[in-house]
């Protein structure tokens, strides 16, 4: 049996995002499971993965020199009712940009929370899907980059009040890598991941920004205030302005 092996001028994820065009959770799911070895083009007979293209090779492949299929009967013609999951409102690119957008002016610590949990919680599923499946598509998934485990570690600093910045940067990094092998079709991601990026962009400034703070208040020998006034001993915490206190409390808050 002879099927046609001429290559597509699509990759094997184009093929399943195309066939998921009103399943928009579904496909986000997908492309974050699946690594860059679905970024290949398939051949068509590589492409019979999908029952519609395997309908069509049979129906092109031969058979002894001769057709397979001579002829073609609908036995039960039946209308397809299939419908967008769900609404276009509720798909992972808006809700992820709300969230974005509520995050930019509120962005309390349980939610930084909740986000490092979630990213740092698939990040470890990813790797470990990476190094003990025996499923080579869910292998070499640079998703790993952004959705990366690494995010865990936040906790534990946060617990201790250590220092985040070393981590954050380097988790800043990890990001602006993901987007260059975006643009150099090393792997191709999802869209949705657009406003994933700037939260977690977002969180990791956030991060930053909180050591820097508290490093201009609490040094070596003694305490700081927030008025730029000298440093001196513990004692002399209640020797800070109304204002000065209140900003320090406040940051420990958060």
């Amino acid at each position: 049996m002879n099927f046609p092996k001429e290559n597509l001028g699509v990759s094997y994820r184009q093929l399943i995002n195309y066939h998921l065009a009103d399943h928009l959770w579904l496909r986000f799911g997908i492309n974050l499971l699946l690594g860059k070895s679905i970024d290949q083009n398939p051949n068509k007979f590589e492409s019979t993965f999908l029952p519609v293209y395997l309908k069509e090779e049979i129906s092109d492949s031969q058979l002894n020199g001769r057709p397979l299929v001579k002829w073609e009967q609908t036995l039960n013609r039946v209308e397809n009712k299939q419908k967008r999951s769900l609404p276009y409102w509720f798909s992972p690119i808006l809700i992820f940009s709300l969230l974005f957008v509520l995050f930019l002016f509120w962005f309390p610590r349980p939610a930084q929370i909740g986000v490092i949990v979630l990213i740092g919680g698939m990040g470890l599923l990813l790797s470990l899907m990476w190094f003990f499946s025996d499923h080579p598509e869910v292998r070499n998934n640079l998703n790993i980059l952004w959705c990366n485990p690494l995010y865990l570690l936040y906790l534990p600093l946060m617990i201790k009040n250590k220092s985040r910045i070393p981590l954050a940067f380097l988790l800043m990094t990890s990001l602006f890598s993901t987007i260059f092998i975006w643009l150099l079709d090393i792997q191709l991601f999802d869209i949705a991941i657009i406003p994933i990026l700037l939260i977690l962009v977002l969180l990791n400034y956030i991060q930053i920004k909180k050591n820097r703070v508290q490093k201009t208040i609490f040094v070596q020998k003694g305490v700081q205030t927030l008025d730029n006034s000298a440093p001196g001993q513990r004692k002399e915490m209640s020797m800070m302005k109304p204002d000065s206190l209140w900003g320090f409390l406040e940051i420990q808050k958060s």
